[in-house]
């Protein structure tokens, strides 16, 4: 069958518009090269921040650059027709009160780039999206669809000081990012929560954290951070190791007084450090009769175990003191 040459130019014509698209579209064309393209716009590179603030765009391709953001902005209803949105690693923003998204065909999509991890898409408060949106689940609101927890941990970091231990840590980008529990462990298998510290959000910019454990510890110990998202997702970032240098052992030495003292009577201890200690004191034929656990200097103690003798143990790690002392 001849054709005539009118659609011998319209073939080439075509043909040579098709390869000009995409080779434009870099990246992203391998996801939709198989596709019936009719786009009469030409395709927007977004490498800056810009604003769109039209009720309805149609024909149009954005392709989204890492640092590029593209806002949707409408006060009313943005409606898209014949869009694509080519995410190569920016962040595209919807403020409207609703989108509505025209061709049930597919041709509005957003379109993923395979190592597109720091996109992002934002909606205003009750904004979604209706019908088939290719390659992007309505479920999660920012995010590369399949991606691990979107915070990247540059490094975490501890150091000792004089009266307790800094961490230190860095992320590059944060999506929907809640907060940090902080943990410590002195076996690294039971773990408690220090504090928390609340996270950016969504960043695509280094930030910076610090948290303070003032408490003087000894031995190993053992620090974490569980990240938490927004909707309730976490991650474990550690642990990492402490050695604290051992502290000097200090004697132990009580003092009580009025020795004798009547039964009933309130007797004195003074202790001669304020790190925490224990108190047990035993009667005549060994039983127990008082056990308290504290620090205080000087302590006031109630004598409701009639006369005898007795023996006060003091406590404290490796260290004991014995004192003797009679009830009248």
């Amino acid at each position: 069958m001849k054709m005539n040459k009118s659609a011998v130019i319209n073939s080439i014509t075509f043909i040579l518009f098709i390869t000009l698209l995409s080779i434009h579209l870099t990246k992203g064309q391998k996801y939709i090269e198989d596709k019936n393209i009719n786009y009469k716009e030409t395709v927007i590179p977004i490498t800056t921040i810009v604003e769109e603030d039209d009720n309805k765009i149609t024909n149009v391709i954005y392709e989204i650059y890492s640092g590029g953001v593209l806002k949707l902005t409408n006060h009313g209803s943005i409606h898209l027709s014949n869009v694509k949105f080519v995410m190569l690693g920016g962040d595209l923003e919807f403020s409207a009160e609703q989108v509505n998204v025209f061709n049930k065909d597919g041709d509005t999509e957003v379109i993923w780039d395979e190592n597109s991890e720091e996109s992002c898409i934002e909606f205003d408060d009750g904004v979604t999206f209706k019908d088939d949106i290719i390659g992007f689940d309505p479920e999660e609101e920012c995010g590369y669809p399949g991606d691990d927890l979107p915070v990247e941990l540059i490094n975490f970091e501890a150091e000792v000081f004089e009266n307790g231990t800094s961490l230190y840590w860095s992320t590059a980008s944060e999506i929907n990012s809640k907060h940090f529990e902080v943990q410590f462990s002195s076996d690294n298998r039971h773990w408690e929560t220090l504090d928390i510290i609340l996270a950016a959000g969504n960043s695509n910019v280094q930030i910076d954290y610090q948290y303070d454990d003032y408490i003087i510890r000894s031995g190993t110990g053992y620090f974490r951070l569980n990240q938490v998202d927004l909707d309730g997702k976490n991650e474990i970032f550690g642990p990492i190791q402490v050695v604290y240098s051992e502290k000097e052992s200090q004697d132990i030495n009580g003092v009580i007084y009025p020795v004798p003292q009547s039964a009933g009577n309130t007797i004195n201890l003074d202790v001669n450090n304020n790190d925490p200690y224990t108190i047990m004191i035993f009667n005549q034929i060994g039983q127990l009769v008082y056990q308290s656990f504290d620090n205080l200097n000087t302590q006031h103690l109630s004598t409701p175990w009639g006369r005898g003798v007795f023996v006060m143990h003091l406590l404290q790690g490796k260290e004991k003191d014995i004192i003797k002392f009679q009830m009248q």
